[in-house]
């Protein structure tokens, strides 16, 4: 009997595993807007040197999360009022899109699994476990476009609130979690059990101009610039 050789997993490249990590620190507010990238520090902390380093800048300049200055290095990209309206103006449109694509493409098998993560966002919003509520959350938007299997929807969207992740990831560790948005998830639920499109693109759409004007709000006090 001949036994196929073991499959090799390769490692992660050293500038993809550097990349990951601080798009990450800048996502949950580890490196603030408008900070400057320590290089010496991050490649001590990555355990790396600075050329794999330096890549994962400019990937994530391509992103639009930092900033390459010539001669000055590398700051993380400011958050703007314009630039946060524009993303969510598209996200508002995507999500709805995927709801109500959902309702009438959707097995009973993924219905259901939206159905668990809503539970557990319940349960989390119960027990004010902001950490818990944030990620079931995002996760729940995120699969809610994933079970369109539409990829191109999902790269789009994915793409997107990785910018509003971090915005939205300071209000919501800044603030109590809002029941209103509950009750959003509810009706937003509902509406996809009950498998009514139009309901459901509704309701999504409402749910995140509601987002979106309690984010604007706050970074609108806090002196974000509207440029």
């Amino acid at each position: 009997m001949n036994l196929a050789p073991p499959t090799m997993l390769r490692p992660e490249p050293l500038h993809l595993l550097a990349t990951n990590q601080l798009r990450s620190m800048i996502i949950d507010g580890g490196l603030a807007p408008g900070s400057s990238i320590d290089e010496r520090q991050l490649c001590e902390q990555f355990g790396t040197s600075r050329t794999p380093l330096r890549e994962a800048l400019k990937i994530l300049a391509s992103e639009g999360l930092i900033e390459l200055l010539p001669r000055r290095g590398a700051i993380v990209s400011r958050l703007s009022l314009r630039d946060l309206r524009e993303k969510f103006a598209v996200v508002r449109v995507l999500e709805a899109h995927a709801a109500s694509s959902i309702c009438a493409s959707a097995t009973d098998e993924q219905i259901e699994a939206l159905e668990a993560i809503h539970k557990q966002l319940l349960a989390a919003h119960r027990k004010r476990n902001a950490a818990a509520y944030f990620e079931l959350n995002e996760r729940f938007h995120r699969e809610v476009v994933a079970a369109t299997g539409n990829r191109t929807l999902m790269d789009m969207h994915s793409t997107l609130v990785v910018h509003l992740r971090r915005a939205r990831f300071t209000v919501v560790s800044a603030h109590t979690m809002l029941p209103q948005f509950v009750k959003d998830h509810e009706r937003i639920m509902k509406a996809i059990v009950s498998r009514k499109a139009d309901l459901a693109a509704q309701e999504f759409a409402k749910h995140q101009s509601a987002i979106e004007q309690e984010t604007i709000s706050y970074f609108t006090q806090h002196g974000t610039e509207d440029v």
